[in-house]
């Protein structure tokens, strides 16, 4: 296909490609009639360079995505100039809340307060939510194994049942109100929410280990009395009863672990899979 083709299915100017051209990122062949020739590969390319190009990256470190295979760091660096941009972002917006508060411009140190900004460090975790269902799992495991190790004692103990019930289901129904009342401001101010803040992670953790404490604890209070109901000769429905009740318990938890690997600023329509 010819240049002006090209211009239109990519969307570029001809100054643009043949710039991209002159780069070396793309390559064409002069047919006979000394006009050049774009294939259909030069223009996935070229809709790949634009794309790029959109995410700020500069034509070497095109280069250097197209020449290996391994391009992680160069994306990770480019992660770690967009933070530096957002520092600088963050300051600016700090400062002029300060003047909306009323300070004047004159009497604030705008340089010292944007260079105090800068200095801030800020650690971005890859793979956020694989990092934290690991954590889960860690946890999980090591409730349940705590618990089904000492069966005749918590088995038998059921005084602080209601005090672990009353915990878990306040503090889940407190996550659960803080999580919607932000997605629903975060929704109607236009905002994508996708950062998720460290406090409000070791409430989301709390909320997630309260939720393995109390069905590890009923699972093992059902498996107990189970044994128990069996050992003294009771009717089997007792023990089946029980039985069910622990594992319904150990489903439960089975749920808030998968859940920790999950995208909360989702909803539960995306995981669901879509239908033509």
């Amino acid at each position: 296909m010819q240049i002006k083709d090209v211009e239109k299915r990519t969307g570029l100017t001809k100054k643009a490609i043949r710039y991209y051209e002159e780069a070396g990122l793309i390559q064409t062949e002069r047919k006979e009639n000394r006009y050049k020739e774009y294939s259909e590969d030069t223009v996935d390319t070229l809709l790949h360079v634009k794309q790029l190009r959109l995410l700020d990256f500069s034509i070497e470190e095109i280069k250097l995505i197209f020449s290996e295979e391994n391009h992680e760091d160069i994306i990770y660096e480019k992660m770690k100039q967009n933070e530096e941009k957002l520092k600088q972002a963050y300051g600016v917006k700090k400062v002029l809340e300060k003047v909306l508060d009323g300070e004047s411009v004159r009497a604030l140190d705008v340089e010292q307060l944007l260079l105090d900004e800068k200095k801030q460090t800020y650690t971005y975790i890859r793979n956020n939510n694989l990092l934290f269902g690991l954590i889960n799992v860690l946890a999980f495991v090591a409730i349940y194994m705590f618990f089904f190790s000492r069966m005749e004692t918590v088995g038998g103990a059921t005084g602080n049942l209601m005090v672990l019930l009353f915990v878990q289901v306040t503090t889940a129904a407190v996550w659960m109100g803080v999580q919607e009342k932000r997605k629903k401001r975060a929704r109607a101010e236009g905002i994508l929410m996708k950062e998720i803040k460290p406090l409000e992670r070791i409430v989301q953790f709390a909320v997630h280990t309260f939720t393995y404490i109390l069905s590890a604890r009923m699972c093992v209070e059902g498996f107990y009395y189970a044994g128990k109901y069996l050992e003294w000769g009771e009717s089997m429905s007792l023990v089946i009863g029980n039985v069910a009740l622990g594992l319904f318990m150990s489903t439960i938890g089975l749920f808030m672990l998968i859940a920790s690997f999950l995208d909360t600023n989702k909803e539960v329509e995306d995981y669901l899979p879509t239908t033509n």
